[in-house]
This record gives structure tokens, sequence and C-alpha cells, in this order.
């Protein structure tokens, strides 16, 4: 068993579930860029025409 003195400190830039913030916050701005993306594509079908040309 580990003593209280030899136990490193919490890091204060982990968020709650452990994840780093940078990785969180990239994370967070990556699902935001294609949610927006997502609900072009379903509003405007020039949208998905040119995803899809771009796909196939």
């Amino acid at each position: 068993m580990t003593e209280h003195g030899q136990q490193l400190p919490n890091s204060t830039n982990t968020t709650n579930d452990g994840q780093p913030k940078e990785l969180r916050e990239s994370t967070d701005a990556w699902i935001r860029r294609a949610m927006l993306g997502i609900r072009q594509m379903h509003l405007d079908e020039n949208a998905r025409r040119e995803v899809a040309e771009r796909l196939f």
C-alpha cells in the first residue's frame, strides 16, 4: 500500500472522466463541426450532393 506522502497529486489538467482537457476540447469541437455538417446535409440537397461526389 502506498503511503499518503508518496501519492502523486491529482492533475488539475483533466476532466471529471479523466481525459486531458485539450483532448476533451478538441473532441467537443470535432463533434460540433460534424453535427453542423450533418444538419447542413439534412437541410440542403446541394450540400449532400457535394459530399456524395467527394465520397464516391
